[in-house]
């Protein structure tokens, strides 16, 4: 009979249980209000896009379910990337047939569900690229970085500054729509969009440099984040007096990081590559909409 297999830590551990209901709480109440406010807009009886929306109806559905995939992988209630795609994929066909309750004047259409599928696609294909790869410095790093973002987001400032960078942008949404007539609304939106944006990566990224500092200065055990002596003089794999895991990371790795110039063309070709993926992705998207105009015959979509 085979040996059992060892309880997950993460699981199991008192600390280091302790620590992911702390970094997870803010995810998961996200997660419940963008959950609550997208169910309520698929099922708000007669909803219709005006032409002031810079973006169509199928790209609302790409985005609403990868950020519903995204999210509800945060929060780590389900631990297997496979099994937070097959949720999201099984809660969107549920989403999309009860939209055709009788009394909510929706209606039920395969190419939303189509739409829904390529976006929880290529969410399960982000959380692929954000898993650690390589062995050595690379998972080194990339545990740094992780428990970095991990308490970072755990800090009501973050979320804060998350909420400043998007009334800026809705501010100068309401200052500029009345400048611009109906049909080209969408300007000011883009506008704000953009705005919201930067000045919501500016204000992340300076919190990401504070948050970093603070954790290499004090070289905590990245599974639990408690600090001790005897971690912090740098000893490899001693196991944590608070959660008996090993350290699993040599901090010279992470402060040895490689130089700026690398960095910076490691980042530069990991841009271009996604910008390529999506502009395949939305290609792909464009061809099969330009396919099925093509095959179906005139006046045959209403």
């Amino acid at each position: 009979m085979s040996a059992p297999r060892n309880p997950d830590p993460l699981l199991h551990n008192p600390a280091i249980a302790e620590r992911n209901r702390r970094i997870f709480r803010p995810w998961r109440i996200a997660f419940f209000f963008y959950w609550l406010a997208q169910t309520t807009g698929t099922h708000w009886p007669n909803l219709k896009f005006g032409p002031e929306v810079p973006a169509s109806d199928k790209t609302i559905h790409v985005l609403a379910m990868a950020s519903c995939t995204m999210l509800l992988w945060f929060t780590q209630w389900i631990r297997s990337r496979w099994l937070v795609a097959l949720a999201v994929v099984c809660w969107a066909g549920i989403d999309e047939v009860t939209q055709g309750i009788p009394g909510l004047n929706r209606s039920v259409s395969w190419l939303d569900y189509s739409a829904d599928v390529l976006g929880v696609i290529i969410a399960l294909s982000w959380m692929w690229a954000l898993a650690p790869i390589g062995v050595g410095p690379n998972r080194a790093r990339h545990a740094f970085i992780t428990f970095s973002l991990q308490e970072q987001f755990a800090t009501l400032k973050t979320w804060l500054a998350i909420g400043v960078g998007a009334l800026s942008g809705f501010i100068v949404l309401i200052a500029l729509w009345k400048f611009f007539d109906p049909e080209h609304k969408f300007i000011p939106e883009v506008i704000a969009i953009n705005i919201t944006l930067v000045l919501t990566l500016l204000l992340l990224h300076k919190l990401w440099i504070n948050t970093s500092k603070a954790i290499r200065a004090r070289k905590p055990c990245l599974a639990c984040g408690r600090t001790y002596d005897e971690l912090a003089a740098g000893t490899k794999d001693l196991a944590c007096p608070a959660c008996e895991q090993s350290r699993a990371l040599d901090w010279t790795h992470v402060l040895n990081a490689p130089p700026r110039k690398v960095a910076t063309r490691q980042f530069r070709n990991a841009g271009l590559l996604l910008a390529a993926a999506v502009l395949f992705v939305f290609g792909i998207i464009f061809a099969i909409t330009f396919i099925y105009s093509w095959l179906m015959p005139a006046g045959a979509i209403a």
